[in-house]
């Protein structure tokens, strides 16, 4: 699947997986609506999308914090594509305001805006994987996950997604296809 670098959400509904009933008549009724996640996918969402920031990590193509962010976001933000942001943000001010500010722009460009469970675990995730040697594999650009209340995932340079990249697009359709703009997708531990 190659991702389109600028996601339109007229193009959701007249290019991906909708389905139109047979219309005939003052009865037509259009169906508008996705199938939601079987059990198996959803509950490797977590996993998947673990995978897809590691993979990202491994790329180069990951940005961490608000001020990293917003300087991609203001540079190239069709290129971004999804911004994962942990769903109980901070109760300071400021940060709740820089917070609702990059979900607006998130929303304005159609990036996918991902919230997780905990800021913790992803954190964690950012750390990157470990070999059955305990030694971290070698990145091409340093990351220091220090601030986690916005991390930017761009497209793979080669314009095709991994499965798990594919993954969860596909939950993020569903969720926007079915009136639930924010999803939040649980970290494994």
């Amino acid at each position: 699947m190659q991702f389109d670098f600028a996601p339109r959400f007229e193009e959701f509904l007249f290019h991906n997986e909708m389905t139109l009933t047979d219309c005939s008549g003052e009865d037509c009724i259009c169906d508008f609506t996705m199938q939601p996640l079987d059990e198996h996918e959803h509950g490797s969402l977590g996993l998947a999308l673990r995978e897809a920031v590691w993979q990202a990590l491994e790329q180069g193509r990951l940005r961490c914090g608000v001020t990293e962010s917003v300087q991609l976001l203001e540079i190239d933000p069709f290129n971004v594509m999804m911004c994962v942001m942990p769903a109980a943000g901070p109760d300071d001010v400021s940060a709740i305001i820089q917070r609702t500010l990059i979900e607006a722009f998130c929303h304005e460009y159609q990036i996918r805006l991902i919230k997780v469970d905990s800021a913790t675990k992803l954190r964690t995730v950012l750390q990157g994987r470990t070999t059955p040697s305990g030694k971290l594999p070698p990145t091409p650009r340093a990351v220091t996950p220090g601030d986690v209340s916005c991390v930017l995932v761009q497209y793979p340079k080669s314009g095709e997604a991994s499965p798990e990249e594919e993954l969860v697009a596909k939950h993020y359709k569903t969720m926007v296809l079915n009136d639930n703009y924010n999803p939040t997708i649980a970290l494994p531990d």
